[in-house]
């Protein structure tokens, strides 16, 4: 299992999900990607707790990484 968390939820001027991260950390020990098209606040999710980084637009192919998965065939 892993968990993807977008850098903001209701303010688009900084990343205000750290609370939600401290909480989920209480009893979640795996995976959180940080997932944000700046490289900053992907940066400071990661001192909140977050273990991982993508930009969004890199989620997917970062989620398929992790759980070793390959992409699918066309």
């Amino acid at each position: 299992a892993l968990v993807v968390m977008d850098g903001c939820m209701d303010n688009a001027d900084w990343p205000d999900t750290k609370p939600l991260i401290e909480k989920i950390r209480e009893r979640f020990s795996g995976t959180i990607i940080a997932a944000s098209s700046s490289s900053h606040y992907r940066r400071q999710m990661i001192t909140w707790g977050c273990s991982h980084e993508a930009d969004k637009q890199n989620v997917p192919a970062k989620v398929r990484e992790l759980l070793g998965l390959t992409p699918s065939e066309k």
